[in-house]
Order: C-alpha cells, then structure tokens, then sequence
C-alpha cells in the first residue's frame, strides 16, 4: 500500500542529497520541486495539496545550511512533518467517536456514497469492527439488485440482525423500521445501507434528504474509493451539504498510485474514521495520521 507514492518522496530527497553545496538555495531546489509537483500530481495528489506540500518544503529548505552526512534525516523529518500535518487534520479519536454515538441506544449511522464506492462491504466491516456492541443493519439500499441479499449474506456470516422489506420499498420507511428495533431490542448501533447515489439523479438524491428528514441520523458516513484519484473532490462535494460527520476510504491496499488519501485529507468536510485495507471482513483500520504517514515515506 503506498508503495507507488512512496518512490516519489524517496525520488525527491535523494536528489536534494545530491546538492553539492553545504547551504541549500531556492535556485538548486527549482529542479527536485519541479519534479515533485508533477509526480504528486500524477500520482491523484489534488492540486491545492501539491501546492501546499511544495511551498512548505520550500520554505523549510531553501537558506538551510547542513552537512550532506546530515541532510537526508533532515529532509526525511521535514516531509514526515509536512504530511503528517496534513494528515493529522483529518483524523480523530474513532474510539471516543464511536462511545460517544454508542449512547444513543442505538446511534443510527446512514453510509451514503456513489455506485462502486464499496459502502454494502464498509457496513459489513464496521460491524465487524464493532464486535461486542449489539448491531443492526439496515437493507436502505432499494434500488440496486441484489443489494438486499448482499447486505443479509453479510448479517448471517456476521450474526447480526437485518431489517429488509421488498424491492422498490421506500428506504426511509425501511431504516426507520431498523432504528425502533433497535430501541426494542436495546441495539447500541443500527448501520443503514442506502442506494448509490450519482449527482445527476435528482430523484435518488432527495430521497437521501428525506431518508436524513425522517430518521434523524446520529451520523453520515461518507464512503468513498481511492482508486477513483481526484474524481473523489467531486464526490465530496456532492455530500457536503448533508453535513458528513466522518468518512471510510476503501480499496487503499487497490490504490495503486497512492495520492488519493491525501487528496480526501485535505478536501473532506469530515474526519477520515476508517481504511478499507484488504477483503476480509477484518481488513479495516482505524485512520491513525502517524501511521499513514510512515506508510507513505517507509519510515519506521
């Protein structure tokens, strides 16, 4: 995971190490930022974000006055600092975040997103990652064959309850069924599927505002792929007014590029919660800004 991105910073301070001159000028920088920016950009890196993580290394670098046996560590730290920064604005406490929803007995959390984005499975894992709490899935997505049946094959591997009506029900009716079981049954989570929204189908988009009308969602969680690259700024802002308190980011160990958490980083209007790294019900982490960091610059 990463990996691609990662050559990138390592391209870079190997070729500020070559500089020969102790003192390191903007002009001698001109060429390994030059080549930086265009690779981060080809590598999905939005770019306001390449701008940013190129005038920060500038100003870090030009004037400084270090030994050639010294510069690579101090490089290092100066990009470890530069994304981490980044990162670091995304992220929250996803333990607090999840007691603090757990009181509501239960927390109804709608996962919303585009067709593809991978919310059916995201639903799958955070229930499993939520293993000890009393989970209930809602089958919200009414639109998409076979939808239902995926989001129950998930609930019995799982062992968790379901709620699911028929084909063309309403989804807000559906999730609101899910949400009083759960009051009866004194659930601590009810996760709601819902159809994949696309931004020019009006009609799927304000059934997504009624469903928020008339269940009242603890949270929205926004799904999105990181293979998709920057495509991912449009998607964001197609959510944004549902006021999103979290995102997942899936298919990370399939993001063959790796610029695209950086990307969601810095234009999400909502922390990152969640990784999708793999397949397996177990492959999701929680967003832990060191952690992506030293993945992204092979630090240890």
């Amino acid at each position: 995971m990463f990996d691609s991105i990662r050559s990138v910073f390592t391209n870079f301070s190997d070729s500020v190490k070559q500089i020969q001159e102790t003192q390191l000028s903007e002009k001698q920088l001109i060429e390994p930022l030059e080549n930086l920016e265009m690779h981060l950009l080809q590598h999905n890196v939005a770019v306001e974000v390449t701008d940013y993580i190129i005038e920060t290394l500038r100003k870090e670098l030009a004037g400084i006055q270090i030994e050639r046996s010294q510069r690579e560590q101090y490089i290092t730290n100066t990009i470890y600092d530069t994304i981490y920064d980044l990162l670091q604005e995304a992220s929250c406490d996803t333990t607090e975040l999840l007691n603090r929803w757990k009181q509501y007995n239960p927390a109804l959390l709608l996962f919303v997103g585009a067709n593809g984005a991978g919310k059916t499975t995201a639903i799958a894992k955070t229930a499993k990652f939520l293993q000890g709490a009393d989970v209930v899935l809602a089958a919200g997505d009414t639109f998409r064959d076979a939808s239902i049946e995926q989001l129950q094959k998930h609930a019995d591997h799982l062992q968790v309850k379901c709620i699911s009506q028929e084909y063309g029900s309403d989804a807000a009716a559906v999730i609101y069924d899910a949400k009083e079981h759960g009051e009866k049954y004194r659930a601590d989570f009810v996760l709601a599927d819902t159809a994949g929204r696309a931004h020019t189908n009006t009609n799927l988009m304000e059934e997504l505002r009624k469903i928020c009308r008339v269940t009242e969602p603890n949270g929205i969680i926004l799904v999105v792929d990181a293979t998709i690259g920057n495509d991912v700024i449009e998607q964001i802002k197609q959510y944004e007014p549902l006021s999103l308190d979290g995102v997942i980011v899936t298919k990370t160990d399939a993001d063959t590029r790796g610029g695209t958490i950086l990307t969601i980083a810095t234009k999400a209007p909502a922390p990152i919660i969640f990784l999708g790294t793999g397949q397996s019900y177990e492959d999701l982490t929680a967003f832990e800004p060191e952690s992506v960091t030293k993945q992204l610059l092979a630090k240890e």
